[in-house]
Parts: C-alpha cells; structure tokens; sequence
C-alpha cells in the first residue's frame, strides 16, 4: 500500500522541508493541516480483484473516510487524497502525532470458488 501523510497548506499544497520544527510545542495554538494520500496497494489473490477499497479514521472523526472501490484490478490505483484541517494544535493533539497512529484498513471483495 503506498500512503503518504505530509504537513501542507490549507489548499493541500504540500510544504517543503523548511516548514518543519524541531520542537513540536512550537505548533501549539497554531493552525496545522496535512494531507493524507492513498495511491496505489498490491493484492496477491486474483480472488479479491472484484473490488478493492481502503477505509481508515483519524483521531476526532467519527466516521471512516472510504475511498471509492476499485474493480478488476490485482494493483489497484486510489488515488485518494484529503486535507485534515485542525484549527488550533493543542497538547492532545501533539499528544497524538506523537504517540498514536492512523490504521489504513485495506478490504478485498471476494469472489467465491470451489476449493482445489
């Protein structure tokens, strides 16, 4: 699965290396955004090419994001993308960056067939 997650401007446009802190505090009650882009996975299994999607849920959302289903593709391209917009950072959110992680969920539809 290729995922990229990269601090960037309110439109999406990403930032380069000179935007980054060395002290993470240095961002609370400042604005933040990032982008998350989902391009491309792998799957190994000619059983799951029916379909194809990712789901996942950052800290705060209360329902997945679902990317839109890919079929009849064993690499199936996404080309996903959302901008997380976070008003004000503050200690539970450098809390998360810190210390949690986003979990990208990958389901195949799968195609039933008779065992060998």
């Amino acid at each position: 699965m290729f995922v990229n997650i990269s601090p960037c401007d309110e439109a999406g446009k990403c930032m380069g290396e000179e935007y980054f802190v060395e002290d993470s505090t240095e961002l609370l009650g400042k604005p933040y955004h990032y982008k998350v882009t989902i391009k491309s996975s792998e799957i190994r299994d000619s059983r799951f090419n029916v379909g194809s999607f990712i789901k996942y849920k950052i800290e705060g959302d209360e329902e997945y994001t679902v990317t839109p289903t890919v079929t009849k593709s064993l690499a199936p391209e996404f080309n996903h993308s959302r901008v997380v917009k976070i008003d004000k950072v503050t200690q539970e959110t450098l809390d998360f960056f810190e210390n949690s992680c986003i979990t990208f969920l990958l389901y195949g539809c799968q195609e039933d067939r008779e065992s060998d």
